[in-house]
């Protein structure tokens, strides 16, 4: 799995998987992007907006870490960096993708980013140190429906505020519809939406899973979305149960009134049910799927 963070962010975001027991299990790679944590930090933004930069440094690092088809896992500004590389260089290098609480889209209206993201890059980008603190500060109280442990938020913003201003207002400059990559996919997906609060502002807007083809809306059963969003612990578990599942007897599920039985799906050894947005069983190839979890 290549762990891919999102704007503002390192390696260091996705400490509670890497060191988890789902280490022991899958290979997990980290990545810190172009102009955060310990990559380069070139001040220029022609280095942030070219889309084709951010596709080769990903195939870069599946090819020097010799990642054999490893699945994408995005977060917030990485679901942009996934479909940067998908468009460059397709989909037969990786087995599957997981968006979670991603972004695709990025436009001029910025009417497809939350709140929570657009009352505060702009101060996270601003060049006065106290201004960018103090936006930054906001910025990661607002985007998590849990609050963080002081440690996960120290990391967090201490990384965040280590990042050039000029190289996050530049992130943000960008021109971005992925509409027409996710049309095409045809590998497995998985969009992993945000738990919500009542006064929880979203990052980013609009759901993507609309513009997946043939996509599942509800993948988990309610009992196990419940479960996994007690916290990163119990999604450990679940996501290493789910990896061992070929031992597992497949079951059979059921959709909507009046549908009939579909057996589950065993994908890259992981085993899903599915059914779609109606509530009906897909009688074609189900490629795409969701699966609600929390990180935090």
């Amino acid at each position: 799995m290549l762990l891919i963070h999102g704007w503002s962010g390192n390696h260091l975001c996705w400490n509670r998987q890497v060191n988890s027991g789902l280490a022991k299990d899958f290979r997990l790679v980290a990545v810190d992007l172009r102009g955060h944590g310990m990559s380069d930090h070139p001040l220029n933004s022609a280095a942030y907006v070219d889309r084709r930069l951010w596709a080769a440094d990903v195939a870069a690092v599946i090819e020097q870490c010799e990642l054999d088809r490893p699945t994408l896992v995005g977060w917030s500004y990485g679901g942009f960096v996934i479909c940067d590389y998908i468009r460059e260089h397709g989909q037969d290098r990786i087995a599957a993708v997981n968006f979670v609480g991603a972004a695709v889209t990025l436009n001029a209206d910025f009417d497809h980013i939350g709140p929570a993201f657009l009352s505060n890059a702009p101060g996270g980008a601003d060049l006065d140190l106290p201004t960018r603190i103090a936006a930054l500060r906001r910025f990661w109280h607002a985007m998590t429906a849990k609050q963080l442990e002081p440690e996960d938020l120290e990391t967090g913003l201490s990384g965040s505020v280590a990042v050039p201003p000029q190289v996050l207002g530049a992130l943000i400059s960008r021109q971005i519809d992925s509409d027409d990559v996710l049309s095409q996919l045809s590998i497995p997906v998985l969009v992993s939406p945000r738990p919500r609060r009542p006064d929880h502002h979203a990052v980013h807007g609009r759901p993507h899973s609309s513009h997946v083809p043939g996509r599942a809306s509800v993948l988990v059963r309610r009992r196990w979305t419940r479960t996994i969003r007690r916290g990163p612990e119990t999604l450990q578990r679940r996501a290493r149960r789910a990896g061992s599942s070929g031992r597992r007897p497949a079951k059979s599920v059921r959709g909507g009134a009046g549908s009939a039985s579909w057996p589950a799906l065993r994908i890259e050894g992981i085993q899903f049910s599915c059914s779609d947005g109606a509530g009906n069983l897909d009688d074609g190839p189900v490629r795409t799927y969701a699966w609600e979890f929390s990180l935090v």
